[in-house]
């Protein structure tokens, strides 16, 4: 489990004085993860408040009509689903309705959940993650 770096804000948008104030539980975090390994993102995975907007990435484990899945991967992908800028609830509601789950940052970090590079939606941007390849609930 990662934790934040000592010192630093998980509302790195607010402005530092004030993020004293604000100490979100254990519940109002989540991961996210460099939508594709390489040089795009500054590092692969940290974690934000679950209230934050970032990019929606959905997989599963079983083959999905219209999903794609990378060679040497055991997981499927979405193509072409370009969804930006949900909170962590919102995207676990997006991925559930279309019969998947949010990529395990395992199989981000290893690029078996990457975007086909004809689409290539999000790769180079953070999208919500999971620590496990289990569908997650939501927490409200």
């Amino acid at each position: 489990k990662r934790t934040p770096t000592p010192g630093a804000s998980l509302y790195p948008m607010i402005n530092p004085s004030l993020s004293k104030y604000l100490t979100p539980s254990e519940n109002e975090i989540a991961q996210v993860t460099c939508g594709k390994v390489g040089k795009y993102c500054p590092e692969s995975t940290h974690t934000v408040p679950k209230i934050s907007n970032y990019a929606v990435r959905c997989c599963s484990s079983f083959e999905i009509k219209g999903w794609h899945q990378s060679t040497g991967c055991d997981n499927w992908v979405t193509d072409g689903s370009c969804i930006s800028n949900k909170t962590f609830d919102e995207a676990i509601e997006i991925c559930s309705e279309i019969g998947g789950r949010l990529c395990s940052v395992f199989e981000l970090e290893t690029n078996c959940g990457k975007i086909r590079k004809s689409s290539d939606c999000h790769n180079n941007k953070y999208v919500w993650s999971s620590l496990s390849s289990e569908p997650q609930a939501l927490s409200r």
